[in-house]
């Protein structure tokens, strides 16, 4: 059960991450495309500290597929940045939990992992409170899905598919090298949109902030990091079905931590807390995480 514990950590540290991006979005940097290349270049800070302890081994062939492995992990978040600009970070993180069942089926065909009806009666708890959550009231009083669930599924189906992949390579490489070499392909996508002027004068201005704001998206990354090594040394453990079902628990943390800001700090992030709403959001992660021990067991 040892990955149970790494993946209970990357719950922790993306957790904390997760609030973080949004206050960061809604209150500071309005732009997810400067705020995804500032986050990137942080990231990196603590990726060649790690490198210059372990100093990894270098095989062409693992390279490439590390660098694939960035990629597909860069592209993840971004897409689940545009997310945060539309809804509430307490209902976006359980909706990406949507990607379980995408992480299910590329683990079937690829992986070839397979499991009991329990197991899959689980995932569905899981998808069916993803659901519940993906819809919102709308200004007429109706129920109408939220506009940022394109984004969300975009990044659960990109997420989903880097863990399988992460899974597969990490068969022939540990899970720090993995994070070294795959910073690269994470510096795909922020070296194209710099090239764009429009974005890069957003980003230009974003970096004359406050120092403390920066201070505080350097720790972000710090987390980021720690919490993708974690996930990582996971799954070296544990089969990626499982991995991700258990991770499922992040929607309590988030629910935690964004209600107590909007209650005591609410200049610092404020949510939606009318009765209704919470009760579904509660209600959903129920489903969730009863899905989510299900999977375990």
């Amino acid at each position: 059960m040892l990955w149970a514990v790494f993946t209970l950590l990357t719950v922790l540290f993306w957790g904390i991450g997760n609030v973080i991006d949004k206050i960061m979005i809604a209150k500071i940097m309005k732009n997810p495309l400067s705020y995804f290349i500032l986050t990137t270049i942080y990231q990196s800070f603590f990726i060649l500290l790690i490198f210059l302890v372990v100093q990894p081994v270098f095989n062409l062939n693992l390279f490439l597929l590390s660098i694939v492995s960035g990629f597909l992990g860069s592209l993840a978040f971004l897409f689940y940045l545009f997310s945060l600009q539309l809804e509430d970070v307490s209902k976006i993180i359980p909706l990406s939990y949507l990607g379980n069942i995408f992480t299910v089926i590329f683990s079937y065909f690829l992986l070839k992992e397979t499991f009991g009806i329990v197991k899959y009666f689980g995932i569905a708890l899981l998808i069916t409170g993803a659901i519940i959550l993906s819809y919102k009231k709308s200004k007429h009083g109706s129920l109408e899905l939220t506009p940022a669930i394109v984004y969300i599924l975009l990044s659960c189906i990109v997420f989903a598919a880097g863990t399988v992949f992460n899974k597969y390579v990490l068969n022939f490489i540990d899970p720090l090298t993995l994070v070294i070499w795959g910073m690269l392909g994470g510096y795909i996508i922020p070296c194209i949109l710099i090239f764009k002027s429009k974005i890069r004068i957003d980003f230009l201005k974003i970096i004359k902030i406050k120092n403390k704001f920066h201070l505080i998206a350097a720790f972000n990354q710090m987390f980021s990091v720690l919490g993708f090594i974690a996930l990582l040394i996971a799954l070296s453990l544990g089969t990626a079905t499982l991995v991700s079902s258990l991770s499922v628990v992040k929607p309590l943390v988030i629910l935690l931590l964004t209600v107590t800001l909007s209650i005591f700090f609410p200049k610092i992030l404020k949510e939606d807390l009318n009765r209704k709403n919470m009760t579904i959001k509660i209600f959903s992660i129920i489903l969730i995480m009863i899905g989510a021990l299900i999977t375990i067991i």
